[in-house]
């Protein structure tokens, strides 16, 4: 019976386009239903990768407390079931929750494991969104070079994969640590 799966996937797939157009407690109300129809079956990779996404919108929301069973759930299911993409979003998500309570250390550790996972399966959505949180979270540093950097690379990949709108944001997100390090003519140019 792949009903509740079936439902659960479209749910999740709709609370993505919640959350992107601003409604973010709908989002997390059509994932926490979604995980709820799935707590009848065997936690597979549907469970995990709804337990993820619940768990990273409570995070952007700012409901971190209630997104930690979520994330530690995500996590036990996708290291035993071997599943690298829902384990770097979930660490990557995990590694943001680090930061935002300025867990700084933690938080790169964390990220830098879900970007490292991401590049070695190719699992590119997955490696964008991690070097975006590490370059972020080595800005919260004051790594700057080691931010820019980053940039740099997270550019390149967007570029090779065609997603014009990370390459637009990542291209603009390397200006910020230009004018940090007082590079000014390369972040004019």
């Amino acid at each position: 019976d792949e009903e509740p799966e079936s439902a659960a996937l479209v749910s999740a797939r709709l609370a993505d386009l919640d959350y992107q157009e601003g409604h973010a407690p709908q989002a997390v109300a059509r994932l926490e239903a979604a995980l709820e129809a799935l707590s009848g079956v065997e936690p597979d990779a549907h469970v995990a990768a709804v337990a993820g996404q619940l768990g990273r919108f409570l995070v952007l929301s700012g409901e971190g407390h209630r997104a930690e069973p979520h994330i530690e759930q995500a996590l036990e299911i996708a290291e035993r079931l071997d599943i690298p993409e829902v384990l770097s979003h979930t660490l990557n998500t995990k590694g943001s929750q680090a930061a935002v309570k300025g867990h700084l250390n933690e938080a790169r550790i964390l990220l830098e494991g879900a970007l490292a996972i991401a590049l070695e399966h190719e699992l590119h959505s997955a490696g964008l969104r991690a070097y975006n949180n590490l370059a972020w979270v080595l800005e919260l540093q004051d790594r700057i070079p080691e931010s820019y950097a980053l940039a740099e690379q997270a550019l390149a990949l967007a570029r090779r994969v065609g997603d014009r709108g990370r390459e637009i944001v990542f291209g603009a997100n390397g200006v910020y640590p230009l004018y940090l390090d007082g590079r000014w003519d390369e972040a004019v140019a």
